[in-house]
């Protein structure tokens, strides 16, 4: 049955048009609509404790089959659904806050996912954590709670995120195969983050090359990327005649190198997936260490007016302190944007790094074209 709140909730959605509704009634059905949703995912979470408990005569099948026949969802989608209950019976007043629309389905799935391979004993421990876990997740968007959830689980697991870079790495794949109907030929990599962070990073570095040759500015970047990635497989050399080295960012302030993880660490590639203190130790043996505050080999971060296009050191600078577009509500990667004058180089804006943003191609043109 319905909650008085929910119903009042339900009927005040019902009275709104979002085709005659202006901003600020779009704004407020979308708060209702996140509400009404909330309640329903806790609804799910109660179907999938249910049948996980065996107690429904003649439901012979898991919480997520049930979730996705029924449900008509995807398998993904429904498996999502029934993880949510395993979260819930560990920190119930993540039950409530979904159900009263305080939190959404992605907080408590960012927790499921933090936590999947934790054992019994760090599990208790996070539990312990419970009114900050929820305070946090009140307050924060679900890319943050997100990360904060995978920081904490591997600061809690106490082997710095060194099993879970394990697993990734055994459970790594490649698969192809060739559709016999359309003749396309299929290419399926799932890998761990530190072989993913040097393969991307490979198919990035070519890609820019691809870019810049005569008659591409028409040209997909798909296709571009295609053959990007068909130049780095075939080890095609750099124009002077050696080898490609692709540049890998990895970000890690000086404590976590030093001495480990502690409750701020920042240990993770350039667009935000942690890597093991370990394993990083291991790159810089290999690495070229540039400090991005101070700079390296003679590369300045504050330019003026020498040059108009952001330096090799200033974007090494402003990836480290913007992840995305430095819009507020935009999820594009730095390697993405384009890096923006605060203020313009016509009007004699500085290229220093304090003048500099990264901003995605939609959010430039806002800028620019849109006055924002």
């Amino acid at each position: 049955m319905f909650e008085k709140g929910i119903r009042t909730t339900v009927e005040a959605l019902l009275e709104l048009d979002p085709v005659v509704c202006d901003r600020r009634q779009l704004e407020h059905i979308v708060e209702l609509s996140a509400r009404v949703r909330g309640w329903v995912d806790a609804i799910d979470v109660a179907v999938a404790r249910r049948v996980a408990s065996g107690a429904t005569a003649g439901v012979d099948a898991s919480p997520a089959e049930v979730l996705g026949r029924c449900g008509r969802r995807s398998r993904k989608d429904a498996k999502a659904a029934a993880d949510r209950a395993a979260v819930c019976d560990q920190l119930p007043s993540f039950e409530d806050a979904l159900a009263d629309g305080a939190v959404s389905a992605g907080h408590v799935d960012a927790l499921a996912n933090a936590t999947r391979h934790l054992d019994d004993a760090v599990r208790s421990e996070l539990a312990a954590l419970e009114a900050d876990l929820l305070a946090a997740a009140c307050r924060d968007t679900i890319a943050e709670f997100d990360k904060d959830c995978r920081d904490l689980a591997r600061l809690l697991a106490g082997d710095g995120g060194v099993g879970r870079l394990d697993r990734q790495k055994a459970n790594s794949t490649v698969r192809r195969w060739i559709d016999k109907i359309t003749g396309m030929w299929h290419l399926h990599a799932e890998v761990d983050p530190e072989t993913g962070a040097k393969l991307w990073t490979a198919i990035d570095t070519q890609l820019d090359t691809v870019k810049q040759r005569d008659g591409n500015t028409e040209i997909p970047l798909e296709r571009l990327t295609v053959t990007a990635l068909v130049e780095v497989v075939g080890a095609v050399p750099a124009g002077n005649g050696e080898r490609r080295v692709p540049e890998v960012c990895v970000h890690v302030d000086l404590p976590t190198l030093v001495d480990g993880l502690h409750t701020r660490s920042i240990c993770e590639t350039s667009n935000g997936v942690p890597l093991p203190v370990d394993t990083v130790r291991r790159l810089c043996c290999e690495a070229h260490i540039i400090p991005v505050v101070l700079g390296a080999d003679g590369e300045a971060l504050a330019v003026g007016r020498e040059q108009r296009v952001a330096n090799r050191a200033q974007r090494r600078a402003l990836r480290a302190m913007y992840r995305t577009c430095a819009h507020p509500h935009c999820d594009v990667t730095f390697d993405h944007c384009q890096i923006h004058h605060v203020i313009p180089w016509e009007r004699f804006g500085l290229s220093d790094l304090e003048n500099l943003l990264p901003l995605c191609s939609k959010h430039h043109h806002l800028v620019h074209e849109g006055r924002w």
